[in-house]
């Protein structure tokens, strides 16, 4: 199946086999790591702190993460599920302002890159 898709106009569709049918346990593993590894981030620490969301149910909030986390990567972002996610993300990081953009970049990159380097293995 993924051998007859054309690597450039079905580069999102090889992605999401590679993580969610090829390697699943090690793209949910390296989500995971990803996600935990934005936690030693003093910036990011002292906004989950203030907020109290995280310390309350930290159970929800990462299950918050990884369900819009999901929805962008099995659905395109471009799609009406995948930018719905990207939307409510936004809105939610935006009840933050002072969060600096090199934190937001910082955390994208870890989940762009961390499913990538366990996936090289």
């Amino acid at each position: 199946m993924v051998e007859a898709l054309d690597e450039r106009r079905d580069r999102h569709a090889i992605i999401t086999h590679a993580l969610y049918v090829d390697f699943p346990f090690l793209s949910v593993a390296s989500i995971d790591f990803a996600l935990f590894r934005t936690f030693c981030i003093p910036s990011i620490s002292a906004i989950l702190r203030a907020s109290a969301q995280f310390h309350a149910d930290p159970g929800k909030r990462y299950d918050d993460t990884d369900l819009l986390v999901r929805e962008f990567l099995l659905h395109h972002v471009d799609s009406p599920r995948g930018s719905a996610a990207v939307r409510r993300m936004n809105y939610l990081h935006g009840l933050h302002p002072s969060i600096p953009n090199a934190d937001f970049v910082y955390v994208l990159c870890l989940f762009i890159l961390y499913p990538m380097k366990w996936a090289a293995r």
